[in-house]
Order: C-alpha cells, then sequence, then structure tokens
C-alpha cells in the first residue's frame, strides 16, 4: 500500500494523498483504515481542525451497514473517538466539550469528556482541564453517577497543585475532602475501591511535599496546610499502609 510506505516513512503529505485517492473507493475493504490513516497524516501536519473532521468521518462511516460487514467496525469507533479527543484537545473550546461529543457519542460522551481533561492535564494546560472537570461535575450533579464528582474534584485538586498556587491548593483540597465526606457512604463499593487509592495517594504526595519544603523554608503557611492536609488523609485512610509514617511527620 502507498500510502502506508509514506506514511512509515514519515512523508505525511505524501501519505494523505494517497489515502484520499483511496478515500474515492468506498466499497473497497480498505476505505476505512484509507480514511483513519488520513485523519493522522492531517494530525502530525498540523492541520489539527482538519483532522478532527476526518476522525468524525471515520465514525460516522464505521456505523454504515458497509462497514460492519468488514468486521473491525467498532474497532476503527473506539480508536477514531480516541484520536478525534486528542485533536480536539489543540483546537476546540473545553467549554463546548461535552455538547459536541454528546452529539458524536451519546452512550460514551462522559468518557470522552473525562479523556479530553486527562489530555489537557497530561499538555499542562490545567486552566482548561479544570473548566472542563466543573463541566463534568455539573452533568453528574444529582444523577445516579453522582459519586463521581469525587474523581472530577480530585482531577482539579491535582491541576492546582501541579499549577503551585498554594491558596487555590487549600481551596480545592477542602473541596474534595466535602465531596469525599458527603458521597463516598453511597458510592458502589467498586468504584470507591478504585478511587480512593487514587485521592490516598495524591493527599499523600501533596502533603509530604510542602511538609519537606516548610522544613527549608520556614514557611508558616506551608507547614499549617501541610498539617491539615494530614490531618485530612489520617481522617479518611485510617488502614492506610503509609499511615505510621504520616503519623511521624504531623
Amino acid at each position: 500500500n502507498i500510502g502506508e510506505f509514506h506514511f512509515n516513512s514519515g512523508r505525511m503529505d505524501d501519505a494523505q494523498k494517497a489515502y484520499s485517492e483511496a478515500e474515492k473507493f468506498p466499497q473497497s475493504p480498505a476505505y476505512g483504515l484509507a480514511v483513519y490513516k488520513k485523519g493522522w497524516c492531517l494530525y502530525n501536519l498540523g492541520l489539527f481542525e482538519n483532522s478532527m473532521n476526518q476522525f468524525l468521518k471515520v465514525i460516522e462511516y464505521a456505523r454504515t451497514p458497509a462497514a460492519q460487514k468488514i468486521g473491525y467496525a467498532r474497532q476503527l469507533i473506539t480508536e477514531a473517538q480516541r484520536d478525534l479527543v486528542m485533536a480536539y484537545s489543540r483546537v476546540g473550546n473545553p467549554d463546548n466539550a461535552i455538547r459536541v461529543f454528546r452529539q458524536i457519542s451519546p452512550t460514551n460522551y462522559m468518557d470522552l469528556a473525562g479523556s479530553l481533561a486527562e489530555g489537557y492535564t497530561a499538555q499542562g494546560e490545567y486552566d482548561k482541564s479544570t473548566r472542563l472537570l466543573r463541566k463534568i461535575m455539573a452533568e453528574y450533579k444529582d444523577g445516579p453517577q453522582a459519586h463521581r464528582a469525587i474523581e472530577s474534584q480530585r482531577g482539579i485538586f491535582e491541576n492546582a497543585y501541579r499549577m503551585g498556587v498554594k491558596a487555590r491548593v487549600k481551596e480545592e483540597e477542602g473541596r474534595l475532602i466535602g465531596l469525599i465526606e458527603r458521597l463516598r457512604p453511597t458510592a458502589p463499593k467498586a468504584w470507591i475501591d478504585e478511587e480512593d487509592p487514587r485521592v490516598e495517594e495524591l493527599l499523600r504526595v501533596v502533603s509530604t511535599t510542602y511538609h519537606r519544603e516548610s522544613g527549608v523554608t520556614r514557611d508558616e503557611a506551608t507547614a499549617a496546610l501541610a498539617s491539615q492536609m494530614y490531618a485530612d488523609y489520617l481522617r479518611l485512610f485510617p488502614s492506610a499502609a503509609e499511615r505510621p509514617s504520616i503519623l511521624i511527620n504531623q
């Protein structure tokens, strides 16, 4: 396949042209893959909006009867949705993400929004991640998955920590603790069993980091923040393996 040859050789412009030729034959068994790989060519060329539209075209094609006969339509949908989120992170507005993803995947749009928030964090775009996470929390509010607000607030707390603004860290940690205390008792046990270790680790890392920092800087506000987080940690995780070391630090 000439498109694959150019793609694997890093010649994205030539590969994109070859895949565009293959797009002229929608009855071909290779059509779906060609449409998908063209999306990657456009992404690698920095044409992120075009790439996003191309991945959307893949999703639309994968839902047709012709695609179902090929045998990998479901895989195409899964991968194209994932890659569309990646392209959206470059050009899309986080405030519109849930609405856009709901149109693309009515049953999976919240997971796509969550993946986008994680992508923003990975790219260092903490403000965008936090804006989207707040909208995710609002979407879950008062519904059967209201407990997932804990997950979103954990992400917001981590974003604040990564941004290095301690006033925001203190505020978002307080919100996280409040949500845990309110929602944990009624949340599904299987979900809590997965989420608790993530919260435990994050709270432990942030509190011990600030404790060490305050030992060097002698900053009383940082020391007080670490102490408060230690107290929250000990109250929330009485059986944690790291509890003895936190007790010593406190």
